[in-house]
């Protein structure tokens, strides 16, 4: 619909208000999958945005929703969008009891559209309590996943959560040979967020190995990829790392600036 169009083109905002107005057309015309679709991408969006109370709000309506509709794809579908919300905020025991939950739910439905999403999810989680062998290892099956399905954003968000996961270990290399492929791939795909947030982590690589002239070069286009009005926090969060490089190389004043 629409307002994939406009979550595709990084204004969430807009996105939203058209989730919204589909939402209460389903709601009016009794369609509860239509209904529960709807509220499942407001939640998405509002994750995006992270407004984590508006988003669970909208999470909780869509499963639902959808077990009020029967429709058990739905429900995996939504049950892991809420195990990844979950995990994000740190909840990470109620997250793999949302992926298990899934997990179980898709025996029966055999959905392999969603094996990426839900092993992706799982490895989020184990990655979130240092269980990085097992984070890789699920990470992997969601790649495989994604792949057979011909989903490059997929592919592009795997390669990205990889790279996280061998920066956390010191693996710098690997971390860089994910993260350039992710790169790579969003790059193809036309999307500047993700390209962005690419940018900045493999500046942080750089930063970390004391390569201050590659990490603030990485900084800066992830910048220039940013949209200050739509991402204030990650204009805020690339600033920050910039000003720490800069106050470390002794140029107080203009670490100030960016802070």
């Amino acid at each position: 619909g629409l307002g994939d169009v406009y979550y595709t083109r990084d204004d969430v905002a807009k996105a939203i208000e058209l989730y919204n107005r589909a939402e209460e057309i389903w709601r009016r015309l009794g369609d509860q999958r239509g209904q529960a679709k709807s509220l499942k991408y407001i939640g998405f969006a509002y994750s995006t945005l992270r407004d984590i109370g508006k988003a669970f709000a909208a999470y909780q309506q869509s499963l639902t929703a959808w077990q009020a509709s029967g429709d058990k794809v739905g429900e995996i579908d939504t049950l892991i969008a809420m195990g990844f919300l979950n995990a994000n905020i740190g909840d990470t025991q109620e997250s793999l009891n949302l992926y298990f939950r899934a997990m179980d739910l898709n025996k029966s439905s055999r959905c392999r559209d969603l094996e990426g999403p839900l092993f992706s999810g799982l490895a989020y989680a184990y990655s979130t309590l240092g269980e990085k062998d097992k984070a890789l290892f699920y990470y992997q099956q969601a790649f495989a996943s994604y792949h057979e399905q011909g989903d490059h954003w997929g592919e592009g968000a795997v390669k990205l959560s990889i790279g996280m996961v061998y920066s956390s270990l010191g693996k710098y290399d690997d971390a860089l040979a994910n993260y350039n492929a992710a790169l790579a791939t969003y790059q193809a795909l036309d999307r500047a967020r993700s390209v962005s947030l690419v940018l900045r982590e493999i500046g942080l690589v750089y930063d970390m190995r004391g390569d201050y002239r590659s990490a603030l070069d990485y900084y800066r286009r992830s910048l220039d990829k940013t949209n200050a009005e739509k991402d204030p926090g990650e204009v805020a969060y690339t600033l920050d790392y910039i000003g720490r490089i800069l106050e470390r190389s002794g140029e107080h004043q203009k670490a100030l600036d960016h802070y």
